[in-house]
């Protein structure tokens, strides 16, 4: 379960993150074009971790810690 609230913690800021950035980069969607693209794949990315977050099993959070949360 500690494995699963340090997931959770870390994709929600790095949403908030690219959230804050999406929003930044969409008021000059002509001049950035390709880095908001960028954002939005990786927004994407994010929620397809939190839609496999939900359903799970141990050793697929144990592999998603590892990746999301110490980058390995």
């Amino acid at each position: 379960h500690v494995m699963m609230r340090q997931i959770r913690k870390s994709l929600l800021q790095q949403e908030h993150g690219l959230d804050k950035e999406y929003r930044h980069l969409a008021k000059k969607a002509g001049e950035n074009a390709f880095k908001l693209a960028e954002v939005v794949k990786n927004l994407r990315k994010m929620r397809e971790y939190f839609s496999i977050l939900a359903q799970a099993t141990y050793e697929m959070i144990k592999h998603l810690w590892l990746k999301i949360v110490h980058g390995v």
